[in-house]
């Protein structure tokens, strides 16, 4: 990681969510200045995974899966970020990806479920099934 980077890092949200079959927590961070882009993604992060894998925020107790997610540049029109998950001694990341949009002055809203299922797709964690209706 750039020294400049990580001098400004700023880890701001963190959500456990837990099935039957087990837990998984949910972390991020980005650089400084990116607060609310950073708080954004994490909320809608964890919407994808509550939706697509069962999981509801409970507190911040021990999971046996960590995902993490890094925002790593965000510019209002761009962003990138890369998802990290562990859970023992396993552990994997995506690579980092980009969202551009260029019809509009800010990224939508509705773009990011979209760009963190890509994420999270690319990464495969250890979670419980995808939810798939009408599949």
């Amino acid at each position: 990681m750039p020294p400049d980077l990580r001098t400004g890092i700023l880890t701001l949200w963190v959500a456990t969510a837990a099935t039957a079959g087990g837990q998984a927590s949910l972390s991020c961070e980005g650089p400084a200045g990116a607060e609310d882009m950073v708080e954004q993604l994490c909320r809608t992060l964890e919407e994808v995974v509550r939706d697509r894998h069962g999981l509801d925020p409970l507190g911040d107790e021990a999971a046996p899966v960590a995902l993490h997610l890094r925002l790593v540049a965000s510019r209002p029109t761009a962003l990138s970020a890369q998802l990290h998950w562990s859970s023992g001694d396993a552990g994997g990341e995506s690579p980092v990806l980009d969202l551009t949009v260029e019809d509009s002055d800010a990224i939508p809203a509705s773009a990011l479920p979209g760009f963190l299922r890509s994420l999270v797709e690319l990464v495969d964690p250890p979670l419980p099934p995808a939810n798939r209706p009408n599949e």
